[in-house]
């Protein structure tokens, strides 16, 4: 009972520092560092940060995951995982990180859907299913506590709007590399 009892005790506390805006995460957004003066509030950092704005208007002129993946790598762009790795050597003791250029396309979704890059802090996307079971589950959206200006954005709502637009109309590239003009809203 003992410890039921000091697990919900210890999610009041989360929930209750996550409706104020503080974040959760031991480890800052790629993107973003912790600010020297206050570890709980997090500051622009200027390379990542011009990576992730990038990212956001490479995919709203159309340029697609893969290819943007290639970009990426052509450029010689430390992936999150390397870049995260460089800053902080003594983190990761093991070699597991041996291809630091090689984006993948889930690592660009990531970040393009993850709200932290409008400046909000969200709080309850997933919960474990009960004290026992640690297993985790996916929460509903109407669940989740979002916190607006916790930090400062890197992309503008209207830019947010335009990419999360085009994620949701489904259009693919043919083979040489143009998305069809109906992609998206014209079914066959």
């Amino acid at each position: 009972f003992y410890a039921r009892d000091t697990s919900r005790k210890i999610r009041a506390v989360n929930k209750a520092k996550g409706e104020r805006g503080v974040p959760l995460t031991t480890n800052v957004p790629y993107g973003y560092v912790k600010d020297p003066e206050n570890p709980k509030h997090w500051i622009i950092d200027p390379e990542a940060a011009q990576v992730v704005r990038d990212i956001f208007r490479m995919f709203a002129d159309g340029i697609g995951y893969v290819r943007m993946t290639k970009i990426l790598r052509e450029k010689g762009i430390l992936n999150p995982q390397a870049y995260f790795n460089q800053n902080n050597p003594n983190y990761y003791k093991s070699d597991y990180w041996r291809k630091p250029f090689d984006w993948h396309a889930s690592s660009i979704r990531t970040i393009l859907e993850n709200p932290v890059y409008l400046g909000k802090v969200v709080f309850g996307r997933s919960k474990t299913k009960g004290f026992f079971d640690k297993r985790r589950v996916e929460t509903d959206e109407s669940e989740w506590i979002i916190v607006d200006n916790t930090h400062e954005a890197l992309v503008t709502q209207e830019l947010w709007d335009t990419v999360h637009q085009m994620m949701r109309a489904k259009r693919r590239e043919n083979a040489s590399g143009e998305v069809q003009p109906f992609a998206g809203l014209v079914k066959c």
